[in-house]
């Protein structure tokens, strides 16, 4: 959904630029997708460990979504500095201001898109045993 499309446009908007279109930058950005590739080992994790008094799907999604949630707070308002623009004006190019911070970003969105990942996780767990119950 969204934490995915956010993070799918960062490269794009390091390509634009002429002060930060570097192919390690977006390398280093391209880390960002990897909890996606490893849900079949956190999947097993996330369905054996859970609160009886909440319920196994409850106990990943409601933690998920407001951890999804600050971090997408926090991201509005750190992602112009980090991507290096000028404060004054937030549609300036990237990097003008100062060099883009391409650490801190691909370390926010890679924990965006792990809880990305954890919730789809546990909705598609929902769904199965849900869907189960009519078979």
């Amino acid at each position: 959904g969204i934490p995915i499309g956010l993070a799918a446009s960062i490269p794009f908007m390091l390509q634009s630029s002429y002060y930060t279109g570097s192919y390690q930058a977006q390398a280093t950005f391209s880390l960002v997708i990897w909890p996606f590739s490893f849900k079949l080992a956190w999947a097993p994790i996330i369905d054996s460990i859970y609160s009886t008094h909440i319920g196994r799907r409850k106990t990943w999604l409601i933690p998920t979504q407001y951890a999804i949630g600050i971090e997408l707070i926090i991201l509005a308002n750190y992602i112009n500095s980090w991507l290096g623009r000028d404060p004054n004006n937030p549609w300036s190019p990237l990097g003008t201001h100062h060099p883009v911070d391409i650490i801190r970003l691909t370390v926010a969105f890679f924990g965006l898109t792990f809880l990305a990942a954890t919730q789809d996780i546990a909705v598609d767990g929902w769904a199965i045993s849900i869907l189960s119950n009519f078979a």
